[in-house]
């Protein structure tokens, strides 16, 4: 079914006679009845009119009888006087409508915020959990000392940074800390922006000192 303009109703109604309509059985002079529809109205001056706006008549209903001429006529009637009515119903109705929707549609935006929320705060409180779980099994790691960890003597800790001290003192010197020979430079950029850059090999056994 189409849509119903209510609009253009709306127009026709302003438009058309004012006042309600009325069904008036007439006496035709060939012995026939019609119906006319009058349109009751107050005038200016106060006084009721009545204006002629439809005729049926049985032989106008080709020839349907003059039973179904009066029905049409009490209808046509009937549906002017109901109109305006039945069209502040139908925009009652719509606006009804409209309003559900739009509550329906503000629940929604509700319920999918509150969603999002309730999935972030979960999602928090996972990484909480999953966090002082981890800070808790590395509190009980410090705890327990690693059975196979020796704490080294003094005589170790000396000896390791004697070491460390000759390995310096000798690449300081442009030596190898393991052969004590000269460098290899001839890998080391010459010029330009990287100059310098390159690795140093012991020229006894060949092996890489240090690279820049």
């Amino acid at each position: 079914m189409s849509a119903i303009d209510l609009d253009r109703l709306e127009r026709l109604l302003a438009a058309a006679t004012p006042g309600t309509a009325e069904v008036e059985r007439q006496d035709l002079a060939s012995g026939l009845f019609c119906y006319d529809l009058r349109s009751i109205y107050r005038g200016r001056d106060g006084d009721t009119c009545a204006i002629l706006v439809g005729h049926v008549s049985e032989e106008d209903r080709e020839g349907r009888g003059l039973a179904r001429a009066r029905a049409d006529a009490e209808l046509w009637a009937e549906m002017r006087n109901a109109l305006p009515a039945l069209i502040e119903r139908v925009r009652a109705a719509e606006m009804r409508a409209e309003a559900a929707e739009q509550h329906i549609e503000s629940v929604h935006l509700e319920m999918r915020d509150e969603e999002r929320a309730m999935r972030a705060d979960a999602r928090l409180a996972a990484e909480d959990m999953a966090g002082d779980a981890y800070r808790r099994g590395r509190e009980d790691a410090d705890k327990v000392p690693c059975p196979k960890f020796e704490q080294p003597t003094p005589e170790e800790v000396a000896a390791e940074e004697a070491e460390s001290e000759r390995v310096f003192a000798a690449i300081q010197a442009g030596k190898s800390p393991c052969c004590g020979a000269p460098f290899d430079e001839r890998q080391v950029i010459t010029s330009g922006g990287f100059k310098g850059h390159g690795p140093r090999f012991c020229s006894a056994c060949k092996r890489l000192v240090f690279q820049v």
